[in-house]
């Protein structure tokens, strides 16, 4: 279902995630399309190859099912110089590749250092988490508007700034 102009709080004038991330003026986005996905990692290394050769550094490489997911983390170890931006099924597919040989487990984290997490999701389950870790006192939320950050490169600037001060703020503080 196409996204364009429908979504309430970011409404954007394409569904298309190549001309979203060529708007920014900084990236050239470049696509790995899933008929090469599904021919496997090498051909999504040489697809990857091709395109930086072509200095695109932005590198959308488009997964329908598990299995896609899968050979886009399989091929990822490749490449520890890249950073990996996707779904939480990229996630369970990366995770896959490490300590295949242990059973899940919660963690119970306690630092005196100050951290960051970062939620970008809209999802339910994500504005959940959040609500309970600020609830409990253990963090402080920064929402991020989406209007000065497609607003003009100025506006974005002083925006940016102002959140990063923030962010500062709050670790200062511990």
């Amino acid at each position: 279902e196409a996204i364009e102009g429908s979504d309430a709080l970011s409404a954007v004038s394409s569904d298309s995630l190549l001309n979203l991330l060529a708007l920014e003026g900084e990236l050239t986005p470049g696509l790995v399309p899933l008929s090469v996905v599904r021919r496997g990692t090498d051909a999504i290394r040489m697809k990857i190859s091709e395109l930086t050769s072509q200095e695109m550094n932005a590198i959308v490489i488009d997964a329908e099912t598990d299995s896609d997911l899968q050979a886009v983390a399989d091929c990822s170890v490749s490449y520890s110089d890249h950073i990996l931006v996707g779904s939480a099924g990229l996630a369970y597919a990366l995770g896959s590749l490490f300590r295949r040989d242990i059973e899940p487990f919660a963690l119970n984290i306690r630092t005196n250092s100050p951290f960051v997490i970062v939620a970008g999701s809209r999802h339910q389950v994500t504005k959940s988490q959040v609500e309970s870790l600020a609830s409990a006192g253990v963090a402080e939320v920064i929402s991020v508007s989406p209007e000065p950050v497609l607003g003009k490169r100025e506006e974005r600037v002083v925006y940016s700034r102002q959140v990063m001060a923030d962010l500062h703020r709050i670790l200062s503080d511990g």
